[in-house]
């Protein structure tokens, strides 16, 4: 397999991304040669990509989950579309958190298991829009988790068709598996086999899309 890069347009991005968002670029892999193969990645990939420090200074990763949430234990859950996201998948968008914070490395780490969840700033409206909602305990799939911050309200994620609701770190994926992997039953988010990861980069700087692409 060869990475394959494209760049999405800057002015796309531009309202969602506030720090150069023409370094922002989405990967993808393809079989050599093929027109309509594309995979996603394992973990074990992302971790290799996100090593190629001459190409990207930063990799983050994501993978999309339907949860049911409450917001009192026992309800009659709401399905919700949420994001399990690598530590850094905030900062290197630049964003920041309108209230609370946004992941630590150690929450974001496979099989952490740390049940925190940002929620988009849509949402918290939604639910009061009170600044006591940070700290709050809902319900994810029946199990406690502690709503640790809020974004900011220009900020939906990278696409409108699928801006989610609240984001998870990727190190709760072993309680929550994910609706987009080819590999539903595997929970472990390091199994080779696992692809169920979408990954976004920023260039090194002066690196333009046709070298990375080479590479």
């Amino acid at each position: 397999n060869t990475a394959v890069f494209s760049l999405v347009q800057a002015a796309l991005f531009r309202p969602l991304v506030p720090l150069a968002p023409e370094q922002i670029v989405s990967v993808h892999t393809a079989t050599r040669g093929a027109e309509r193969s594309f995979r996603r990645f394992s973990y074990v990939e992302f971790e290799r990509i996100a090593a190629e420090r001459d190409l990207f200074t930063g990799v983050s990763a994501l993978t999309v989950a339907r949860v049911g949430f409450g917001t009192a234990p026992g309800e009659s859950p709401q399905r919700i579309l949420s994001h399990l996201v690598s530590a850094n998948y905030f900062d290197l968008l630049g964003i920041q958190p309108a209230i609370g914070r946004f992941f630590t490395a150690e929450e974001g780490a496979p099989g952490s298991g740390h049940a925190v969840l940002v929620a988009s700033h849509g949402f918290w409206q939604r639910h009061g829009g009170g600044a006591d909602f940070v700290g709050r305990t809902v319900w994810v799939n029946g199990l406690p988790c502690t709503v640790i911050g809020v974004t900011p309200p220009e900020f939906g994620g990278l696409s409108a068709l699928m801006a989610p609701d609240f984001w998870l770190p990727l190190g709760y994926y072993g309680q929550i598996g994910s609706t987009a992997s080819r590999t539903r039953g595997h929970r472990d988010l390091r199994r080779s086999d696992n692809h169920t990861l979408l990954l976004t980069a920023r260039l090194a700087a002066g690196l333009d899309l046709a070298t990375a692409s080479a590479r």
